[in-house]
């Protein structure tokens, strides 16, 4: 199927967005697009020949944006995404009145499509029940349980391209410079802004030679030579060690729930398959495809 139009829109929000002029709050559209009271929390922002378009209906279109909109400002993305509704409105109405509802391609993917929403919506219920904060920390305690603990150190560094230029910046920590205006001033990294500051690494966090450096030095120290990664050049302060560190449950909530959201998606798939005869054929239908290892409900 032909995604260039889709592709256009993308580019078009891209460019309409990259000039619209600063704004001072995101959140809520604009005035113009309707006010929402208690008593009306999703209100008519838009009418197409009578049929109303309802705040909820711009809401699932922005959910369709690419990732990298997810940071613009809704008052910004308003107008076009409003558009955007209208003009699928008008579009589906001519479809609907060419009789295109009743063309088997197009009832054939509404099929797919409930299917798909059907099977989201199925699995996502499953999970709201059973993916409960209960079943997260218990997961947690059980984790910890196993881990041994690690230790972690708190670091800043200077990060710049050439050997020389590392050593000039020691020099200049020697006479009494501060390390976290230098890196400020100097450092090539995105940490620069922050001082160089790195916040809690484990060794596991950290490329070979600068883990090797760092972790081998104490608290309140700075590197003493240059250390070269693939990244250049760095000088390295240690603020902090820490020598019993487990992750805390807010560090690894994200990563439980993850997991125990595939544990229920897999757990559901495997009891339908069970007891149900499933047929797996070749792309021309002429012959079975041999089961997979573990396979259910052959």
């Amino acid at each position: 199927m032909v995604r260039l139009p889709a592709l256009a829109s993308v580019l078009t929000l891209t460019l309409i967005v990259s000039l619209a002029p600063p704004v001072a709050a995101q959140g809520a559209p604009p005035a113009t697009a309707g006010k929402t009271s208690a008593a009306d929390a999703d209100p008519v922002v838009g009418r197409v020949n009578g049929d109303t378009v309802r705040r909820s209906d711009v809401m699932r279109e922005a959910e369709s944006l690419p990732p990298q909109f997810a940071q613009v400002p809704m008052e910004a993305l308003w107008p076009l995404l409003l558009d955007r509704v209208i003009d699928r409105k008008l579009i589906a109405a001519a479809a609907r009145k060419d009789g295109l509802a009743k063309d088997p391609e197009y009832q054939a993917r509404m099929k797919d499509l409930e299917d798909r929403v059907l099977e989201q919506t199925f699995l996502q219920k499953r999970m709201e029940k059973q993916v409960t904060e209960a079943a997260m920390q218990k997961r947690y305690v059980a984790m910890v349980a196993e881990m041994k603990p690690v230790t972690r150190i708190h670091a800043r560094h200077i990060l710049v391209k050439t050997r020389d230029e590392a050593v000039d910046i020691l020099r200049d920590l020697a006479k009494g410079g501060d390390f976290a205006a230098i890196a400020k001033q100097k450092s090539q990294d995105g940490s620069a802004k922050a001082g160089g500051d790195l916040g809690w690494l484990t060794k596991d966090q950290v490329v070979g030679g600068f883990g090797d450096a760092a972790f081998a030095m104490k608290k309140g120290e700075t590197s003493k030579a240059p250390v070269q990664t693939e990244f250049g050049w760095h000088i390295i302060r240690i603020d902090d060690i820490q020598d019993d560190y487990k992750p805390s449950y807010d560090e690894k909530r994200g990563e439980i729930q993850e997991a125990l959201s595939q544990e229920v998606e897999a757990a559901e798939r495997a009891r339908l398959r069970s007891g149900v005869k499933v047929e797996r054929l070749t792309p021309d239908g002429s012959a079975p495809l041999p089961d997979r290892p573990g396979a259910i409900g052959r």
